[in-house]
């Protein structure tokens, strides 16, 4: 019995067009605190400097460390995040949710996953900053993570 020979096709190869990209690689001395707060209205603005004032009046070996998607507080270790948009703050804090809830009345408090807050090593939640008003006690929860 023949067996027949299947016609073998010469495979083609699809033209690509080269494709230029003028995407360049932001440098990380390129984040900074300006590099977050550009596109930021003045109200985000003046929550995050007034929060940071506040702060190091407690505690002046605080950093504020700009990354490529937030700002960190460092004390010893990282304990807060902020996270920037046009017209609020999602500020992360690494303190047990229900401990949070405890002390902010006023603003959003969003529960995390177990997975982030692994991402985040250990127990933390978000709460939304969106204008001064009752600022205040955001700030009193911060300063009871950062006293010396």
């Amino acid at each position: 019995m023949k067996t027949k020979k299947k016609k073998q096709s010469k495979k083609v190869k699809p033209m690509i067009a080269k494709v230029e990209s003028n995407h360049t690689k932001v440098k990380p001395e390129a984040f900074t605190e300006e590099y977050h707060l550009k596109d930021a209205t003045e109200d985000v603005k003046q929550i995050y400097t007034r929060v940071k004032k506040e702060l190091l009046k407690v505690n002046k070996q605080l950093k504020f460390n700009p990354q490529k998607y937030y700002i960190s507080v460092k004390k010893d270790r990282s304990i807060a995040f902020f996270h920037f948009s046009r017209k609020r703050i999602n500020l992360v804090v690494k303190h047990p949710e229900k401990d949070t809830r405890k002390l902010i009345k006023h603003h959003e408090i969003k529960t995390l996953t177990a997975s982030v807050q692994k991402f985040w090593n250990g127990p933390s939640c978000t709460i939304v900053i969106e204008s001064v008003k009752h600022l205040q006690e955001v700030i009193a929860l911060l300063k009871r993570l950062v006293k010396p």
